[in-house]
């Protein structure tokens, strides 16, 4: 992924993915002219990392909640 890509991961995932860059006015121009940037592959891409993300959270808290239950049991 490019580096504005990355840069918004940065910012979105609050420093968690993608990379604090700095950015230049080529790197846009690029980027605005890239049809899989203009299609939102990339963002579809990066969306899916953070489902999968909240989907393993979700997964361990469940975990926890059959331990708890079953401790309850």
């Amino acid at each position: 992924m490019n580096s504005i890509v990355q840069n918004y991961m940065y910012y979105v995932s609050n420093g968690e993915a993608g990379e604090n860059r700095d950015l230049i006015k080529e790197q846009f121009e690029a980027m605005l002219k890239d049809t899989k940037q203009k299609n939102g592959f990339v963002m579809a891409i990066y969306e899916f990392s953070v489902i999968n993300k909240q989907l393993e959270q979700m997964k361990t808290y469940c975990e926890q909640l059959i331990v708890l239950i079953d401790n309850e049991l």
